[in-house]
């Protein structure tokens, strides 16, 4: 909304009005200076006049000056803004009051009816929002500032044969009368008033009664109309909201009495009203009862109480509405635009195009794919209707990015997360997720971009989802042996991983499967804060535990990690984001410890692990585990490692580590009567163990020792050997306290025990 703050900005407008409208005639006028609504064929003009007021005017879409206009000032009711009054659908978050008037949509009603004229509705709203309040700050010039804004009003229509409805609801009705108070009579070019239970300030001692019977009496286009009930009896948490002779009901029936001195009236009761008509139904009073002590002040508006004050004595009184009864103006009041689109996923077909897929939204009769090949820019788009689309004959040997955005006449939603994928008939072995569910600027929604790119770089070909595809099982994470996971500073949202995401990712590791996960706030999220089963998750299948906010409890301090110095292959050290390497500041990534058997396998440079690491791995069983699975757990968010080279190294030593030899197979089916390993002894143990095994057959064997890294600690046997029972003893002596794994296998399967060492 834009507010013209200075009292000359009409007479501009009339300027620019005359010169435009000077040798036009008949013809369909847009106004100058007004701005065309993107819902409907309205025009739209806000300004402030005098300062404390602000004007808002909706005029049909084209102006024909061959026709009548009506200007109806409709003098806004106590606490509320022109927005709320105008009305909308409310969405989430907005305010209630948006759907107790809907004056917009009553005012598109009418203008479907009254072909014959244009209608002009005008907003105004005083400072405070309150008129009374407004008048009672303007004691000595409030009725020369009311003339000078009505007449300026008057002037941006010159051209237009027009007349000047009064209209207000509640503390609108002292505009109303302090525009009657500032002239000696009702002036002319007033054809209509109306008081929607607003008329209040109602005396006969200051002659209203008097001025409006003479302004009935100059001409048969006159019309008052005057809604009310019985707020005498209404209480608010039982008590009186009026005083017995403050209130619409007793100011209605003061000037009725007084009219009908006038002129006569005919009487009608039933159920619900009291009505008295005079002139023809020129003159109405509806006053309504109220047998239950209700307060029904704005439901007189929202019943088409708008419609019907400016309807009625008119050829279209009553027509296709009925004043009190179920709102006539519905197809009329502004929709909400279609919600933001955050359940999809992009996965392949099996002729090997890629499918997106995703949950309809709310108000989306028209979805947008938006397709890129670089993550960036979208080279092209696509409109669809159904909930699933095939991109066909995109290419086999790249990455393609897509996006997707619900449209409907009420606007567009935000553009849905970048996903990707690799299109291709080899099965993926990679699901990215993004879980980032963040409401701030750190979201740009497209980190799936240096996921994927990173990956692809690795010689995998990623497809991706939201996390809400995988909650609403949409998509299965076992059909993948590895999941990255991320959520960036979920800190926000308070969930970090939600508790069914927790269910599915749980399940994915217990059959064995490779989960990489990052966020910067994922041990004080799950561990510091967290309910019971977010500290199990973390504690049982991350295998991390929360140390610190961040390295050394210091902020925007430490931007750089390093694999420890017996990594494999060791990469060397890696930056990440401090807010100007093109993704955001992680300014606080929190400090780990490992646990249940989680290992050191990422630091902060410069800081001790003693005090808290980067990330933490684990290679084994996790519990009521099937398959040993394995999970690699970050604190700084993987998206913010840069440049793009140095973040496909980092991932490549991930990678490196999901695929080091491990048992496999373990327990995979191999009959107990080829072979089996049994449990060592002792266990847990002190430096010496002993394992034992069974041989059915004469066989190929080999004996390992892995710890959770999935590293290879000891070969303690590698050979042929006979059938019968065998026993190994290994020393520990080098190995430091924790969890490690006996892996015997065979030409026909392998089978793994758990074993703690304690020092």
């Amino acid at each position: 909304m834009n507010h013209f703050r200075t009292s000359s900005q009409p007479m501009i407008f009339l300027a620019l009005f005359f010169a435009f409208v000077a040798n036009s005639s008949a013809q369909p006028t847009k106004l100058p200076g007004f701005s065309i609504s993107p819902f409907f064929n309205e025009q739209l003009l806000t300004f402030k006049y005098p300062s404390d007021v602000t004007i808002h005017i909706n005029a049909p879409d084209t102006m024909l000056n061959n026709r009548h206009t009506d200007l109806i000032l409709y003098a806004l009711p106590n606490g509320n803004s022109i927005d709320w009054t105008i009305g909308k659908e409310a969405g989430p978050g907005d305010d209630w009051h948006y759907e107790i008037q809907h004056i917009g949509a009553q005012t598109r009603f009418l203008r479907q009816h009254f072909h014959d004229r244009n209608i002009v509705t005008i907003y105004l709203q005083a400072d405070g929002l309150s008129w009374p309040t407004w008048s009672s700050n303007h004691p000595n010039d409030k009725y020369p500032l009311i003339t000078a804004l009505v007449d300026s009003l008057r002037n941006l229509f010159a051209d237009f044969p027009h007349s000047l409805v009064l209209n207000g609801h509640s503390g609108g009705g002292n505009f109303i009368f302090n525009f009657i108070n500032s002239n000696d009579t009702i002036p002319d070019f007033v054809n209509r008033i109306a008081f929607l239970d607003s008329d209040y300030n109602y005396s006969n001692n200051l002659q209203h009664g008097d001025k409006l019977a003479q302004w009935l009496k100059t001409s048969p286009e006159k019309a008052l109309c005057v809604l009310a009930y019985n707020d005498s009896v209404a209480l608010y948490e039982g008590e009186p909201v009026v005083s017995p002779t403050g209130g619409t009901w007793y100011r209605s029936k003061m000037m009725q009495r007084k009219l009908s001195e006038s002129f006569s009236f005919s009487f009608e009761e039933n159920d619900e009203f009291y009505k008295y008509f005079a002139l023809d139904g020129r003159i109405q009073f509806w006053l309504k009862k109220n047998p239950t002590r209700a307060i029904l002040h704005t439901v007189q508006v929202e019943k088409n109480g708008f419609i019907h004050s400016i309807a009625s004595a008119t050829p279209h009184d009553h027509n296709g509405y009925q004043y009190y009864s179920a709102p006539a103006y519905l197809p009329f009041i502004q929709k909400l635009p279609p919600e933001e689109i955050r359940t999809l996923m992009l996965l392949n077909e099996p002729g090997g195009d890629l499918r997106l897929t995703f949950q309809p939204v709310e108000h989306g009769e028209l979805y947008r794919i938006f397709i890129s090949h670089n993550g960036v820019t979208a080279s092209d788009s696509i409109d669809i209707r159904d909930s699933t689309y095939v991109l066909a004959g995109t290419s086999s040997d790249s990455l393609t990015f897509v996006r997707i955005q619900g449209i409907s006449p009420w606007g567009k939603s935000p553009k849905s997360k970048l996903l990707a994928a690799v299109p291709g008939t080899a099965s993926p072995q990679l699901l990215i997720v993004d879980g980032f569910d963040a409401a701030k600027g750190d979201n740009s929604r497209d980190f799936i971009r240096q996921h994927a790119v990173a990956f692809f770089d690795n010689g995998l070909n990623p497809v991706s989802a939201s996390n809400t595809a995988l909650t609403s099982g949409m998509i299965d994470p076992a059909n993948y042996e590895i999941v990255d996971f991320f959520f960036g500073t979920d800190i926000l949202v308070n969930e970090s991983v939600s508790t069914d995401e927790q269910a599915l990712l749980k399940t994915f590791l217990q059959n064995g499967g490779k989960l990489l996960i990052s966020g910067s706030d994922i041990g004080y999220d799950l561990d510091s804060r967290g309910i019971a089963s977010d500290k199990e998750f973390s504690h049982d299948y991350l295998k991390a535990k929360y140390h610190s906010r961040s390295p050394l409890n210091r902020t925007s301090t430490y931007y750089q990690i390093q694999f420890l110095t017996d990594w494999p292959e060791n990469p060397g050290s890696f930056d990440f984001d401090d807010g100007t390497n093109g993704s955001y500041n992680v300014s606080r990534p929190n400090t780990l410890k490992g646990i249940n058997g989680g290992q050191t396998c990422l630091v902060f440079s410069g800081v001790d692990s003693s005090d808290g690491v980067a990330g933490v791995c684990f290679n084994g069983l996790f519990p009521a585990g099937n398959l040993p699975g394995k999970v690699f757990v970050s604190s700084v968010p993987i998206e913010t490692i840069y440049p793009n080279k140095a973040r496909s190294l980092f991932l490549k030593s991930v990678l490196d580590f999901f695929n080091q030899p491990a048992c496999a197979e373990f327990n995979s089916g191999s009959p107990v009567e080829k072979f089996e390993l049994g449990v060592n002894y002792p266990n847990p143990f002190n430096a010496t163990t002993r394992i034992a095994f069974t041989l059915a057959i004469d066989c190929e064997i080999q004996l390992t020792i892995y710890n959770t890294l999935g590293q290879t600690i000891a070969r303690l046997a590698e050979g042929f050997l006979h059938a019968g029972e065998h026993s190994i003893d290994w020393d520990s002596v080098d190995q430091n306290s924790g969890v490690y794994f006996s892996c015997l296998k065979t030409d026909t399967g392998s089978q793994t025990k758990k074993m703690v060492l304690i020092k």
